[in-house]
């Protein structure tokens, strides 16, 4: 139980991670605003979710695996007792509470986020003022801050 409860907070704190990170970026002096400024946001809701859904299934399992030591054979060897509870239950459920209130707080930014159709309207909208507005990756793009391997 306890590599389920490490791998579902890794899963939950790089979702929120990615979220934060790129959220952080898109603000920086220099930086092209991206093509799809959601994409971060779904791919950390999809950590976070995954995350809650490996603590949800670990509870379950130790749940099963608790009921079938307490009735079979080896009810007596296992030393747990009727109504014995882990302390690692515990610590499940509230990082299930947790990964909630982090999916909550994502999915509620989603919602006040800049969407897809507002980036592309300031496209057409540039375009039609005569502007350039040649798209480029950003790796590509000389005047933005984000060529972390070329250390320009």
């Amino acid at each position: 139980m306890m590599s389920w409860i490490r791998t579902a907070v890794s899963l939950i704190g790089f979702g929120f991670s990615i979220v934060q990170f790129f959220e952080r970026m898109d603000q920086m002096p220099g930086v092209q605003r991206s093509l799809f400024p959601n994409a971060p946001m779904y791919l950390g809701l999809a950590l976070i979710a995954c995350g809650i859904l490996a603590l949800v299934i670990s509870i379950w399992q130790y749940q099963w695996t608790a009921r079938y030591l307490r009735n079979g054979s080896f009810a007596r060897v296992a030393g747990l007792k009727r109504g014995m509870q882990s302390p690692v239950l515990a610590v499940a459920g509230l990082l299930t509470l947790i990964g909630l209130f982090a999916f909550g707080a994502v999915l509620q930014h989603l919602g006040n986020h800049p969407r897809l159709i507002d980036h592309v309207s300031n496209i057409a909208m540039a375009a039609q003022t005569d502007q350039p507005t040649q798209w480029r990756p950003r790796w590509q793009n000389p005047t933005s801050r984000t060529s972390l391997f070329l250390g320009r």
